[in-house]
């Protein structure tokens, strides 16, 4: 029953969205109906009985995300909470067997049906999306079998493929930036390899667009490495993922100057983003892209061959600059 009723309310109010008078709720029903469902899916204490079935969390979850559309102010920041508690923390990091095909299915839904919602309110409410993709990845630690683990970050990224974007908006290339993040300082040595499979899913332009984001990091990153924060460093990218990755708060000034000196922290993070474009670069979807000969992938492949010669300038630069004796070459 409880089923039923949540999928109805879904399909009213999914069509409600289409409509040109939408549908409308009070900060206070938003409230309400938002705990009851966190409660159906296990992801608060409250003393309901929870939904026993991946199927049923899945519509609960979505239901959660079309009431966010409503009231983005007061539910928004519940959303990831309740859909890492749902498919990771709570049910992943117990099971002892590989999770069956049809759960995974389900988790893939939901996936889709909270990530491009989230990712969209989440900003307009003030929330950082950075915090999202330090949070899924902090929260996938937890799952031990390494398929689940990559189908994870499979369903993530597909769910931002279709996210809506503004201006400036890089979500694959930031939640690469989180894994290879994770990856460089900590004993999880499966991600870095596995990214690029993971990414292949997606449109071909927004692969392309991500090595030249994350390309174009790596320079910034080097610049740190040489001379300090660069000006036009902005707030989300790689490095602040790093520090945040390893247990710092991000901040500015003199707590930037102070970690630019630790720079045994950089090198480990470029060579894990050096492996991960090497592999970006030579998936069967990139190779068949470049290969093309009308004008738009010639341009975008000009762009791309532009952009890596700049970043063998850097490299080769940099180590001519410092003594890397102690540490791994970058080129």
């Amino acid at each position: 029953v409880r089923n039923a009723l949540m999928t109805s309310l879904v399909g009213i109010l999914q069509n409600g969205r289409k409509t040109e008078v939408p549908l409308e709720i009070s900060k206070a029903e938003a409230i309400n109906h938002s705990n009851l469902l966190l409660s159906l899916i296990g992801a608060n204490n409250e003393s309901i009985k929870p939904l026993c079935t991946w199927k049923a969390k899945k519509i609960g979850l979505s239901l959660l995300a079309e009431i966010t559309t409503l009231q983005p102010a007061v539910v928004a920041k519940h959303l990831m909470p309740a859909l890492i508690s749902c498919t990771i923390s709570q049910q992943l990091a117990e099971a002892s067997v590989v999770i069956s095909s049809g759960i995974m299915e389900s988790i893939r839904e939901a996936f889709a049906a909270v990530i491009p919602i989230y990712y969209k309110y989440s900003k307009s409410v003030g929330m950082s999306s950075l915090n999202m993709f330090v949070e899924f990845v902090e929260s996938t630690k937890q799952v031990e079998d390494g398929e689940t683990k990559h189908l994870l970050y499979q369903y993530m990224a597909e769910a931002l493929s279709v996210a809506p974007l503004d201006t400036g908006d890089k979500p694959i290339s930031m939640l690469i930036a989180s894994l290879i993040a994770h990856d460089a300082h900590g004993q999880d040595k499966i991600v870095s390899k596995s990214i690029a499979k993971v990414v292949s899913t997606i449109p071909i332009d927004q692969q392309i667009s991500a090595i030249l984001q994350i390309s174009r990091c790596t320079r910034d990153l080097l610049t740190l490495f040489r001379q300090g924060p660069p000006e036009f460093m902005q707030k989300d990218d790689l490095f602040t993922i790093m520090k945040i990755a390893n247990g710092e708060q991000p901040g500015t000034g003199k707590e930037n100057k102070r970690l630019s000196e630790h720079k045994t922290l950089i090198l480990p993070l470029v060579s894990s983003i050096m492996h991960v474009m090497l592999d970006m670069l030579g998936s069967k979807s990139v190779e068949i892209y470049i290969q093309k000969t009308d004008f738009s992938s010639t341009k975008v492949s000009l762009q791309l061959w532009q952009e890596l010669l700049l970043l063998q300038s850097f490299c080769v630069s940099t180590e001519d600059e410092e003594p890397m004796s102690n540490a791994k070459k970058i080129s």
